[in-house]
């Protein structure tokens, strides 16, 4: 079954993404009704009471044919309420049929077909609700760390078109409006069309920054990295 979102949940897709053991993901976020992601006068994103932002980690069983199916492997949430955001993190179990709740993580082995055809396989870690808490603080508070203005500003196919996933998500009343003149972007690390500088600060700034910086986590924070 594909993995797409339905009319309650809407998909997001980022430029560069976290590295996860070399997993595959898919966001989707979910808005009360009536309610929009407004942008900040610092250019960050506020997510209205009631959010839900969900994050589902994959693999391919084969990459050279992607019909063949996928392994589910943990999803991922992000509750606000009260003005706080909420973890939960489920893992499927292997009948691929549900996830339970965990707190603790775990690491399990995963084996996969790469483009090229080679068989790889790699152990993967679910963070436990403690390691989850660390990456995402800010300000002594939880808050996202994928979808930024700067990384959600890409194209996206929708329908069969390519849009601007920005725009296309003020069409949907999803995002308020505003003018994209000024919304910086970021490049796909992994691409190599792009210039090695730059992929090289968005590896930094999708695997580090959240944690190094003066915001950042307390004990990352007194190691000086900015």
């Amino acid at each position: 079954e594909e993995l797409i979102p339905s009319d309650d949940y809407t998909l997001l897709e980022l430029s560069s993404q976290l590295f996860t053991d070399y997993a595959q993901k898919q966001r989707l976020v979910r808005l009360p009704e009536g309610q929009q992601i407004k942008k900040r006068i610092d250019g960050t994103l506020d997510f209205p009471e009631g959010t839900i932002l969900v994050k589902t980690f994959f693999y391919y069983l084969d990459e050279t044919d992607v019909t063949l199916g996928k392994r589910l492997i943990e999803t991922r949430v992000l509750i606000r309420k009260n003005e706080t955001w909420n973890i939960a993190t489920y893992v499927w179990n292997k009948d691929q049929t549900d996830a339970e709740l965990t707190n603790n993580g775990a690491d399990l082995d995963v084996s996969w077909i790469n483009t090229s055809g080679t068989n790889l396989a790699t152990r993967y870690h679910i963070p436990s609700q403690n390691e989850c808490i660390a990456c995402h603080q800010s300000n002594a508070g939880i808050t996202p760390i994928g979808p930024t203005l700067r990384n959600l500003n890409r194209t996206v196919n929708r329908f069969g078109e390519d849009v601007d996933q920005i725009s296309y998500l003020q069409s949907l009343g999803i995002l308020d409006r505003f003018h994209l003149d000024s919304i910086p972007e970021i490049v796909d690390f992994k691409s190599f069309d792009e210039p090695l500088s730059l992929r090289a600060r968005a590896y930094l700034d999708m695997n580090c920054a959240h944690c190094h910086n003066p915001n950042g986590w307390e004990e990352a924070k007194q190691r000086s990295f900015d």
